[in-house]
């Protein structure tokens, strides 16, 4: 009943890591990389794969485009069956993107995401910044991710602030209780903001898919030594 950070410094083989788990160990799983396609495009360019998986739209150059049709497609589903709105992916996506005090609202659009602040005029989330797609790309991969499955974001803080990443996580660590969530990150700041985690410290070998690590029971048992070594 806990999640995991699992933590180490640069060619500690992190990603190589996740790989090997998610794909061999873990087939129940969705992996957010650290290298995130977050450019939309114009929708009217993007031919629709529907036999691709939500790790395959993932790793899409057009990622966003994909995550969005799925959601809206999910959606219908729930309509049909008689859900109200407030029980939908949609609106669960707007409240969790409106509790994060960045000043924007999403607004609705069949197709794609515009933005808009209270004396900013909308626009397309295509023009957006980097920070604003990279949380539209978490919420979305979150919230469509399978049921009582796991969860591997490879360095979630990227594109992030200290208390915008602090309060995404806690806000889809509590909109997805039945998700177990591994994160992988070099940053000691994000390992501190978690609670309820196993941290595991990966240590760096000489030997290609070859780990070293250990576990450590509390975010204040962490030697300098090691804070010294992945900062």
């Amino acid at each position: 009943n806990k999640n995991y950070v699992i933590f180490g410094k640069n060619g500690a083989g992190k990603t190589t890591l996740l790989k090997q788990i998610s794909v061999n160990f873990f087939k129940n799983s969705t992996v957010i990389p650290a290298n995130r396609n977050v450019n939309p495009v114009n929708s009217e360019f993007i031919s629709y794969h529907s036999n691709y998986t939500l790790n395959k739209m993932l790793e899409d150059n057009n990622a966003l485009f994909y995550l969005v049709r799925m959601m809206r497609n999910k959606d219908l589903d729930s309509w049909h069956g008689g859900i109200a709105f407030n029980n939908t992916l949609t609106n669960k996506f707007y409240n969790i993107f409106s509790s994060l005090c960045i000043d924007r609202e999403v607004v609705n659009n069949e197709e794609f995401l515009y933005l808009k602040g209270k004396n900013i005029s909308e626009y397309s989330l295509v023009d957006g910044s980097d920070g604003e797609k990279s949380i539209v790309y978490i919420i979305l991969a979150t919230l469509l991710a399978p049921k009582d499955s796991f969860l591997f974001i490879d360095e979630p803080e990227r594109h992030l602030n200290g208390a915008l990443m602090r309060n995404l996580f806690d806000k889809l660590e509590d909109a997805r209780p039945d998700l177990r969530f591994v994160y992988l990150t070099h940053i000691t700041d994000f390992i501190e903001s978690r609670k309820n985690v196993e941290l595991i410290y990966l240590e760096k070998t000489s030997v290609y898919k070859q780990w070293s690590f250990k576990k450590i029971n509390d975010y204040k048992e962490i030697s300098i030594d090691v804070f010294l070594s992945i900062e």
